[in-house]
């Protein structure tokens, strides 16, 4: 059996009918998001959304909540309220659990792990949003 698997910083869902139209052309099995946003309280999810007009199962985990006054994410998109900032995981396949795992705590970094259940198996995959170079240090990616 063949899998695509997709993976996609979506940049704080700035364009979320392009995430879905691309990836709705792209037509993959499984995908991992990251820079999803969703409200403070869970709603207006952007991995629920793209799920949703896809037609996939999701995960979604939170890795911190970002504010209007001190998030360039937020500022780029106009937006006035908090919102949490995380990762995602998107299959057509059934997904029967999730772990989040702690990558760094000073960057504000997780891993999203969830199984999906493939032909009989349990694959695990992952989605991060790792630490990009912009002045960073080699070991701070590497942490």
């Amino acid at each position: 059996m063949t899998l695509k698997i997709a993976s996609w910083n979506i940049f704080g869902g700035r364009d979320v009918p392009g995430v879905i139209e691309c990836l709705r052309e792209l037509d993959a099995d499984i995908i991992g998001l990251q820079e999803v946003l969703a409200d403070e309280d869970g709603s207006d999810n952007d991995a629920e959304k793209i799920a949703n007009a896809l037609g996939y199962s999701w995960f979604y985990a939170p890795t911190q909540l970002l504010t209007p006054s001190a998030s360039y994410v937020l500022s780029q998109l106009g937006v006035k309220k908090n919102k949490w900032w995380g990762n995602a995981l998107l299959s057509r396949y059934p997904m029967s659990s999730k772990r989040v795992h702690a990558l760094s705590e000073e960057r504000k970094r997780t891993a999203l792990e969830g199984a999906v259940a493939v032909g009989g198996t349990s694959l695990h995959v992952f989605s991060t949003h790792l630490v990009h170079g912009g002045g960073r240090t080699a070991e701070a990616r590497e942490a």
